[in-house]
């Protein structure tokens, strides 16, 4: 069963975005997922408009609340759910905004149970 995680695909290859803004003012739901292993999964389901969806790790996360570069797993997403397999041991945590678009969106977040192998498909993977 997926663990879900409180408020607070297969991407192969992993996909990371390197990102400045220009601005620190920024609205955004955070999710803390804690400490994640290789191979888990991180499945973000939206409902409503696309959203802009960053999986971060702790530095990367405190890069960005402070408005400096930082590297993500994710992007502009319009389709749900969104599904990124975990690239290293650490703490992670996923960011939802609207940053740029129109609209408004809900979403909720799970660590699905067990790890795939970089051979196993992942419905709904965005590729």
């Amino acid at each position: 069963m997926a663990r879900p995680v409180p408020d607070s695909i297969e991407i192969n290859p992993v996909w990371y975005h390197n990102e400045a803004r220009r601005t620190c003012e920024m609205n955004f739901t955070q999710f803390d997922l804690g400490r994640l292993n290789p191979g888990q999964i991180v499945e973000v389901t939206l409902s409503g408009s696309a959203a802009n969806v960053r999986l971060m790790d702790s530095a990367n996360f405190s890069n960005f609340k402070t408005g400096r570069q930082h590297r993500y797993i994710g992007g502009l997403i319009k389709e749900s759910p969104f599904r990124a397999k975990i690239p290293k041991s650490g703490h992670w945590f996923v960011t939802i905004d609207m940053n740029g678009l129109q609209g408004s969106v809900s979403s909720a977040v799970n660590v699905l149970p067990g790890v795939l192998s970089g051979k196993d498909k992942l419905p709904g993977a965005h590729q």
